[in-house]
């Protein structure tokens, strides 16, 4: 054989079906390749995901906490500052304290008589709302605060009958019930009524001082239609005409605000009222009555309550509420 020949042949060439079944071969390496890299990458995007939503969700409920923390920081101001009523602007918000990763404000609101004023009509109960943020999530509470302290009414709560609780002068029959109390297992119920003026009363003498305000409470049910109820304080002296002061109800303003009414179903009243008398005295009255007509009515839970210097305000429990923020 010619070795010159056997040097120069050509190598031998790979069948094309070999070819092919390589390149396939990289094409699907390279595909999972890229699957791979995709499910990685999603995986982190899932997990920013997760985490940004994690740390929102966190932000969200630590601001709810801050917002509760602001309604007691503004309960613990109210009750150590006697001036609060002109000291803080209805609606006007403190300025932002810090606490924690986050900040709160409070905000005093009058929801008595809205006449954008905190001072007047005495001791009038006031709407305390707290809000707190932190990042970008800001949560709201609120609760109105009533006066609190001695109550000067005796049996207030209707479970031990009816004294010392008594018609005035013979215009109409206190009763107690036990269908459909308020709070316990009785309310007193008065009935036969001889016009608008007859209601219960209660003497309050040695109980009552002059020239302070009153916070008079009542859960209250009428028997036919809403209507607007009159509590009244009465300095009597006999031969001297009767000194009747009167509870305060919301000035006339543009538009009008309602009066408080008592409705068919149990209905809390809160009236501050005002008493300064000139002459001494026999007996001092607690008086009920209603605005216009002679109608059934059931009384539950009342307060009678002297106001202080601070006079202590305490959260109404069925007054919490989550608010809507802007």
């Amino acid at each position: 054989m010619n070795r010159t020949s056997r040097n120069n042949s050509t190598p031998p060439v790979a069948p094309a079906q070999s070819v092919r079944r390589r390149g396939s071969i990289y094409a699907v390496v390279l595909a999972m390749a890229i699957l791979v890299s995709l499910i990685g990458l999603s995986a982190v995007a899932v997990g920013r995901i997760n985490l940004r939503s994690a740390s929102a969700g966190g932000d969200a409920s630590s601001a709810e906490l801050l917002a509760l923390s602001a309604v007691e920081h503004g309960i613990a101001v109210v009750n150590t500052d006697s001036n609060w009523r002109t000291d803080y602007q209805n609606e006007t918000p403190t300025a932002a304290l810090t606490l924690g990763a986050g900040t709160f404000t409070w905000t005093l609101r009058d929801e008595f008589d809205r006449d954008l004023r905190l001072g007047s009509g005495g001791l009038q109960p006031v709407r305390l709302v707290g809000v707190g943020q932190v990042g970008e999530a800001r949560r709201g509470f609120s609760v109105v605060l009533v006066p609190t302290g001695t109550n000067q009414l005796s049996n207030p709560t209707i479970e031990a009958g009816v004294a010392p609780f008594e018609p005035e002068s013979g215009n109409c029959v206190v009763d107690i019930t036990s269908a459909d109390p308020h709070g316990g297992v009785r309310s007193l119920w008065v009935r036969s009524r001889t016009g608008p003026s007859g209601g219960p009363r209660q003497d309050v003498t040695g109980r009552i001082n002059n020239t302070r305000w009153y916070y008079v409470e009542a859960w209250m049910k009428m028997s036919q239609a809403a209507e607007e109820p009159i509590f009244r304080i009465v300095v009597r002296k006999a031969g001297v005409a009767d000194q009747v002061f009167t509870s305060t109800k919301p000035p006339a303003t543009v538009p009008p605000v309602p009066v408080q009414q008592a409705g068919l179903a149990w209905t809390k009243i809160c009236l501050p009222i005002y008493v300064n008398w000139t002459n001494t005295y026999d007996n001092i009255y607690w008086r009920l009555e209603t605005a216009q007509s002679n109608q059934d009515f059931y009384l539950d839970d009342l307060k009678l309550i002297e106001g202080a210097s601070p006079t202590p305000m305490a959260p109404a429990r069925d007054t919490w509420r989550q608010e809507a923020l802007q």
